[in-house]
């Protein structure tokens, strides 16, 4: 039962009361409920531990470098910024998703390169929107490099 006090100012203050029927269910269900936070905790702790060692697992590295390898992603961009310099008008260039294109590391000692095989759509010198595909290969100058070579390039 809540029974709501009268006071000067506010908020008012609610209390809460046990009503003088109150029998012995409702121990029970007070027995009950901590049994249940103390679940609540139990589960909420296991699951923080098992974040914590999932985070260490994928952030952790062994020599403290990422894998050059898996740089598809930058990889895609920059063949797709190779494959603009080929083209006749880059401004209308629509190039494919990485879902369409296929990307293959190729590990070469410490460095990776990548053989991508994509498509683009742009205009023609007659102003006609054509697909042309491409297979070409890049890689990163140095391991952790952010300055990419163009190794091949092929239209077909």
């Amino acid at each position: 039962m809540i029974e709501r006090r009268l006071q000067k100012g506010w908020p008012p203050e609610l209390i809460m009361t046990r009503p003088e029927s109150a029998g012995p269910h409702t121990e029970g269900r007070k027995a009950e409920i901590e049994r249940d936070a103390k679940r609540g905790f139990a589960l909420a702790g296991g699951g923080i531990a098992l974040l914590a060692v999932f985070l260490f697992v994928t952030c952790s590295s062994v020599t403290g470098q990422s894998d050059p390898c898996k740089r598809t992603a930058e990889a895609f961009t920059m063949g797709n910024t190779f494959i603009e310099r080929q083209l006749r008008s880059p401004s209308t260039a629509e190039f494919a998703s990485t879902l369409d294109a296929k990307i293959t590391p190729l590990r070469r000692g410490e460095n990776c390169a990548f053989r991508i095989v994509t498509y683009v759509d742009a205009q023609n010198a007659f102003g006609g929107t054509v697909r042309e595909h491409f297979a070409l290969e890049v890689e990163p100058e140095a391991p952790n490099s952010n300055s990419w070579k163009l190794n091949a390039i092929s239209a077909f």
